[in-house]
């Protein structure tokens, strides 16, 4: 009876040690807690854009960017950090989309040189054909697209009446204020060719908290390029800035057309023929009329 009864009066002082371990890691957690939600909401969350900015967005830390429908190609909530693409040591095509899109934050955006970078693009896109879905609600379809040998993500959706568009996100080397690029592709698709063909890149602005803080210390009433959004035809190309400034609350951020920037005439850029490379790429998944 002795030998079985050691084990128990053994055990006793292991349960004392394990409560007392217990109640100073609660007491620990509860006095920094606070401290620890603050770390959590240091990691960026990225905000999605309108496929084709038309009205203005007025950001606070509460609000985000508007998403487009059935466009998002990644996912975040709040305070979640990202699981980014590694980086692809020869992404030739995302360097030069890079370059290229660092003048859309000034009045020359680079036409010639987006237009070369959508051949380059369009070149190393494919569909990846087992995440095409269907709506049954809408007849619209959406799938992701992939890019050979570069870190940039794509999806695509094409509308029941044929409007097609295809947005390219990256995190890869944004400079603050910005958290993340957006490249948008749109055109109705239309058998004789891409009509009503559209192009906007955008820069979206980092609005968790600690990023909203660092926001709006470089923001004035005075407004910022954050994009530009293009309209391209065989008559050239309209440029509309998209703009981004303090609110007129001053604890808020305006971003959309801009009120002030002047708009673009580019009647020397009127190249299509990349958008018809691109109606061929999504061709075969058009949903049937």
């Amino acid at each position: 009876m002795k030998s079985s009864k050691s084990p128990a009066r053994a055990l006793l002082p292991v349960g004392l040690l394990l409560g007392t371990s217990f109640l100073l890691s609660l007491w620990y957690l509860l006095g920094t807690g606070h401290d620890s939600a603050q770390a959590i909401d240091q990691s960026p969350e990225p905000q999605r854009s309108s496929e084709r900015p038309s009205s203005p967005t007025v950001l606070t830390p509460a609000l985000r960017l508007a998403e487009p429908d059935e466009m998002s190609t990644t996912e975040a909530s709040a305070g979640v950090d990202l699981e980014a693409p590694p980086p692809i040591a020869t992404d030739n095509v995302g360097t030069l989309l890079r370059s290229v899109s660092d003048s859309f934050l000034t009045n020359v955006p680079d036409l010639n040189g987006l237009n070369q970078a959508l051949y380059d693009l369009v070149a190393l896109t494919s569909v990846i054909d087992e995440s095409v879905t269907l709506n049954a609600v809408d007849g619209s379809v959406t799938g992701r697209l992939e890019v050979k040998d570069s870190s940039l993500q794509g999806s695509f959706r094409i509308t029941g009446d044929g409007h097609c568009s295809l947005q390219f996100d990256t995190t890869q080397e944004v400079q603050p204020p910005f958290f993340r690029r957006d490249l948008v592709v749109s055109f109705d698709s239309d058998p004789t060719g891409a009509k009503q063909i559209g192009t906007s890149v955008q820069f979206n602005p980092n609005t968790t908290p600690t990023g909203y803080t660092a926001l709006m210390a470089t923001l004035t009433d005075q407004e910022n390029y954050a994009g530009w959004d293009l309209s391209v035809g065989l008559d050239g190309t309209i440029g509309h800035p998209i703009a981004m400034r303090r609110g007129s609350d001053g604890a808020s951020v305006y971003i959309g057309k801009s009120e002030v920037l002047p708009p673009l005439d580019a009647n020397w850029a009127n190249d299509i023929r990349v958008y018809e490379q691109w109606r061929l790429l999504l061709s075969g998944y058009a949903p049937s009329r």
